[in-house]
């Protein structure tokens, strides 16, 4: 909506999407450089703030349910009220303008179609949380070929598997410890790893759900429904790469059981065998990720979650760090067979970041629950 101008435009762009059908797509390797109002500043006092007023109440009237647009009325009175005293007509003029352009504008974008209501909401949740400094990770929907067709295939280099061999999601407790402990090369460290991280994001979802629907919560019940189907979907993902890291192993002990008799052959086995550890590294990579996504979520929760459950958030986290490093032991070990210098720099480089992060967040999470503790 080039309407806009600047500020909310985004959100405003992202959630026309969502109704619309469409879903978001997040590009880790993308880099984008913000220079901090590189050009409002020069527009004079309490201009950022009449803009994002104006733009938040607009995208509101435009977008949201009456229940949210009813639940926000209190926090716009009080910005109104406080540009009308430091801006004074001006503000009141840029209000106006803004509800008459949101109404105006609403019903435009088909509300009426079938909605993906929680994952709406969860976004919302998740700007407004953003906003207010209480949510450090974004939420992150796979792409799907409506988006942007063919830019991602999950398939498109997996190993085919058979699930008798590979499915962690259905056995027994006691089964999936025998397969562990057995003498067998899958499953193994990087396969309890992202079963150890579904059970962080489980214990992460628990806090958020006992925490829903009490009275006491009520300001933050919106917040932790995101939290709370967020942790679902990381544990999710975290049983698929449970499957995906075993698949990973196997295809390179297949690589090395390729036949190395003439010069060619052994070439090409070389090659697929370097291509394998790459894999074997990439999973365990996808595993750190996933459970620096449940740690952030476990500080969300910790912070705004019931306090009589704050234990089994914290609990979370901390099998989210060890999953955590028990993931990076993985990719270490492959890396120290794999030629390609610059991918190993840049794995490194990943986990490294990935691996100060976590350990940043969960320590917060611990001092933080004793610090409760002990008050």
């Amino acid at each position: 909506d080039p309407s806009y101008f600047r500020y909310f435009e985004d959100v405003d762009l992202g959630w026309r999407g969502r109704l619309m059908g469409w879903r978001a797509g997040y590009l880790p390797q993308a880099s984008v450089e913000h220079v901090f109002q590189g050009t409002s500043r020069r527009h004079g006092r309490h201009f950022v703030t009449i803009q994002c007023m104006r733009n938040r109440v607009r995208t509101l009237l435009k977008n949201a349910s009456w229940r949210m647009i009813a639940r926000s009325l209190p926090r716009s009175a009080s910005d109104l009220l406080w540009l009308l005293q430091h801006a004074g007509g001006r503000a009141l003029a840029e209000w106006t303008l803004a509800v008459r352009d949101g109404l105006a504008q609403r019903g435009a974008v088909g509300r009426r179609a079938t909605l993906d209501r929680r994952a709406v909401e969860r976004f919302v949740t998740w700007v407004r949380a953003r906003d207010a400094g209480s949510c450090p990770s974004p939420p992150r929907w796979e792409f799907i070929d409506r988006a942007l067709p063919g830019a991602v295939s999950r398939n498109a280099l997996r190993p085919e598997i058979t699930m008798s061999d590979h499915d962690f999601k259905s056995p027994s407790v006691e089964m999936f410890l025998g397969r562990l402990s057995s003498d067998a090369p899958t499953p193994g460290g990087g396969t309890a790893a992202a079963v150890t991280g579904a059970m962080g994001a489980s214990l992460v979802a628990m806090l958020a759900n006992l925490t829903v629907g009490r009275k006491k919560y009520e300001a933050n019940e919106e917040l932790m429904q995101a939290v709370a189907d967020q942790a679902a979907d990381e544990r999710a993902r975290l049983l698929e790469l449970a499957a995906d890291d075993a698949a990973a192993y196997d295809a390179v002990g297949a690589a090395f059981k390729l036949a190395k008799e003439s010069d060619e052959e052994k070439a090409q086995r070389s090659e697929a065998i370097q291509e394998a550890l790459k894999g074997a590294c990439e999973t365990p990579l996808a595993i750190m990720e996933r459970c620096v996504e449940v740690i952030a979520l476990a500080k969300t929760a910790v912070q705004y979650g019931n306090k009589n459950a704050l234990s089994d958030g914290a609990a979370g986290a901390e099998f989210a760090r060890s999953a955590l490093r028990v993931a990076s032991y993985n990719v270490k070990i492959n890396l120290g067979s794999i030629k390609d210098a610059e991918y190993a720099k840049n794995a490194r480089t990943r986990m490294d970041e990935m691996d100060y992060m976590g350990a940043n967040a969960a320590t917060w999470i611990d001092s933080r629950v004793n610090e409760i503790w002990s008050s």
